[in-house]
């Protein structure tokens, strides 16, 4: 046997969902105390429960509705159609919530995932970036110049799926609304936070993710009914919480 195969073999093993009969691993030395399924056993062991507790860790509300037992199940089930191809084991769970084929669970898979990602990502430094309270004493006419800079962490999660609702007892047989709900997810002080938005809150964290004028958004406001007082209160909240840090000024 090449080394290459040897390797395949292993690998195969390694993955298997079953306990290896001796018949299949050959190949494997005979060197007591432990036997040849034994000795593999104790690498399959490892790697699944390795794997398991890092799915556990991403998707606790997933397990807690699935129960431990069925959960597990869907993770080897998840791995064996999709191995994991990252070095990052916090990466292997990638498209895990695709692999739900209940769409209560895949949604709620999906919000925990969002929330992950949000955890994970950091925030560069930025030199040049101004503290809110500049845009006070900038003249109106001077807005156009004005960007928001938002945490790198910020994302918005949208579903019909009450996600929060979504328990032991009823993933089965919850229905989704008829309105899709908007939410802010992001990372403050080493955890991830989410937020319920409305219609025009979500227009403003999307305009200011896409670069939009502090002028452009006043005009946008004004369109949709914000007052600029009520505006000016999501924006003091959005700094505190630390989804917006600061303020970019263009030249042009």
């Amino acid at each position: 046997m090449t080394l290459q195969a040897l390797q395949r073999e292993f690998k195969l093993r390694v993955r298997a969902e079953r306990r290896a009969i001796p018949a299949e691993i050959c190949w494997v030395r005979d060197q007591p105390p432990l036997s040849p399924s034994d000795r593999i056993e104790v690498y399959r062991y490892a790697y699944f429960a390795r794997l398991l507790g890092s799915f556990r860790e991403d998707f606790p509300a997933v397990e807690k509705t699935l129960g431990k037992k069925y959960f597990a199940a869907a993770v080897r089930k998840f791995l064996n159609q999709q191995p994991s191809r990252f070095q990052n084991i916090g990466e292997a769970s990638l498209g895990f919530h695709r692999s739900l084929k209940l769409k209560a669970l895949s949604e709620l898979a999906r919000w925990e995932w969002e929330h992950n990602l949000a955890w994970v990502t950091e925030d560069a430094v930025s030199d040049g970036v101004l503290p809110f309270s500049e845009l006070g004493k900038t003249p109106v006419t001077e807005w156009k110049k004005i960007r928001f800079k938002l945490s790198a962490s910020v994302r918005i999660f949208e579903s019909k799926w009450p996600v929060k609702k979504i328990s032991r007892k009823n993933f089965k047989t919850l229905k989704a609304d008829s309105r899709r709900q908007s939410w802010l997810i992001w990372s403050q002080d080493g955890y991830s936070e989410n937020q319920q938005l409305s219609q025009p809150q979500k227009e403003l964290i999307q305009a200011m993710q896409e670069g939009t004028s502090a002028l452009k958004l006043l005009e946008r406001m004004q369109k949709t009914g914000v007052s600029p007082q009520q505006a000016l209160r999501w924006f003091e909240k959005w700094v505190v919480q630390g989804v917006i840090q600061g303020l970019i000024r263009r030249n042009r």
